[in-house]
């Protein structure tokens, strides 16, 4: 069979589950590139960028209803970069526990490519958000047994929410935020709109994570961003996370920020 006929047969199994066409020949492509193509990584690094993360999800001449969630206000353009085109701090949420845009599936990241359910998750629950990229400049996820960080935001975006927002946001939701989340609200080091934002896949009460998870956190995602604007590099100073769960061990990540 190739790879046209194997296409066709996942894209009619996925209809037959209740997807769309758009969604299931969106969903074809991935699941034939889970199969039958090692995931290329373009670098030692297991960091995807943001060109091959689109394409990953706009596969030939799928929708590109996930990674696409076409808008204008969310357009690069000068007034939605950083101020002074420079970021000032980094935050860490999970999909599971955010304070903002909590995601419910995957509680566990497991071995499968969790990144197109992710982001179409984002679309049903958060549909307002018009936006071209993700929210987020960084998504980790394990896939085939290792941790990829997808670059799924250009780096100079701003974030689409300021942290008055967020806080309107939190106190409509009741959100119940942890310790290190009410102490960001309260001395506001820096304003959400202006840092970077990386998002783990799943819960971190449930998920566990290894050593290689925080080498690519740390050393992949959060050190080059820190030496690049020169920002402190010890944990709760510029980076910082918002409720993250119990699992998640700060101190593992700050081994690997220097």
């Amino acid at each position: 069979m190739n790879k046209k006929e194997m296409l066709y047969r996942y894209k009619k199994q996925f209809v037959e589950e209740g997807f769309s066409d758009s969604d299931a020949v969106q969903l074809s492509y991935i699941h034939y590139r889970q199969e039958h193509e090692h995931l290329a990584v373009q670098n030692k690094n297991n960091i995807i960028n943001l060109e091959d993360s689109t394409n990953l999800l706009t596969e030939q001449d799928a929708s590109g209803d996930y990674a696409n969630i076409i808008g204008s206000s969310d357009k690069p353009s000068k007034s939605n970069k950083f101020d002074g085109l420079k970021p000032k701090g980094i935050i860490i949420t999970d999909t599971f526990n955010d304070p903002l845009f909590p995601i419910p599936e995957p509680k566990v990241d497991t071995s499968k490519l969790d990144l197109v359910k992710t982001l179409k998750q984002f679309k049903d629950y958060y549909g307002k958000f018009k936006l071209v990229y993700s929210v987020w400049h960084y998504i980790v996820e394990m896939v085939d047994m290792s941790y990829y960080a997808f670059n799924t935001r250009p780096l100079d975006m701003s974030f689409p929410v300021t942290t008055n927002k967020a806080l309107q946001i939190i106190k409509k939701n009741k959100v119940s935020l942890n310790g290190e989340a009410q102490n960001f609200f309260k001395e506001k080091p820096f304003d959400l709109s202006q840092a970077i934002h990386i998002k783990i896949i799943g819960d971190s009460s449930i998920d566990v994570y290894t050593r290689d998870f925080y080498r690519l956190l740390g050393r992949t995602c959060v050190a080059p961003m820190l030496r690049m604007f020169k920002l402190p590099t010890m944990y709760g100073q510029r980076t910082i996370s918002l409720n993250l769960g119990r699992k998640f061990n700060a101190s593992m990540l700050d081994q690997y920020m220097k």
